[in-house]
């Protein structure tokens, strides 16, 4: 399994060579009898969440010397990319404030189709630091508290899944333009 984490369970998929075993009746004995460890302790063949695993896949069946394998789970972080606005406007005593937007996975139907992006089933939230200007500025950097951000779902946190990705903004509020007026007296 080397995947990108798309929030659906994976697992290792097990099968005999050709003539491995003397009949089918042995060959649905080694199967039936497979075990998945983890240094050692079991483990459900199941995989979701982001990490990496090296899995020892065995089976027992007499008459048979059944050498286990070692393999390879990764489920790679989902990047996602975070960007904060970017505005302006000429000073009119008004705050100018901008929020941000979220990567949105994509998806053919129901099934995820890309390898970035927010899976429709969580949520992100974020905190923006300088979101918020009322005085004259010129690009004012907008950017994250990125230890309050988080990524929710039905069961709980789901941070750990993701490379969240921070695009800076910037807030530009330029002077009124004014002339002054003059007369000769």
């Amino acid at each position: 399994i080397n995947k990108v984490y798309n929030g659906e369970q994976s697992s290792i998929g097990v099968s005999l060579p050709g003539g491995a075993a003397v009949n089918a009746a042995d060959a649905e004995r080694i199967l039936t009898a497979i075990t998945y460890t983890l240094e050692g302790a079991p483990v459900a063949n199941s995989f979701t969440d982001a990490g990496a695993w090296t899995v020892t896949v065995g089976s027992a069946c007499p008459n048979y010397a059944i050498t286990p394998a070692q393999v390879d789970v990764a489920i790679l972080k989902r990047p996602v990319t975070v960007t904060a606005g970017t505005e302006s406007k000429q000073f009119d005593e008004q705050p100018l404030t901008v929020g941000y937007t979220v990567e949105p996975a994509a998806y053919a139907g129901d099934a995820v189709s890309g390898a970035s992006g927010l899976l429709r089933q969580h949520t992100l939230t974020a905190v923006l630091v300088d979101a918020s200007q009322t005085d004259v500025c010129d690009a004012l950097p907008v950017t994250f508290d990125e230890a309050a951000t988080a990524i929710s779902g039905a069961s709980g946190s789901a941070l750990q899944n993701y490379d969240v990705r921070y695009a800076p903004g910037a807030i530009t509020i330029t002077r009124i333009p004014c002339r002054a007026n003059s007369r000769a007296t």
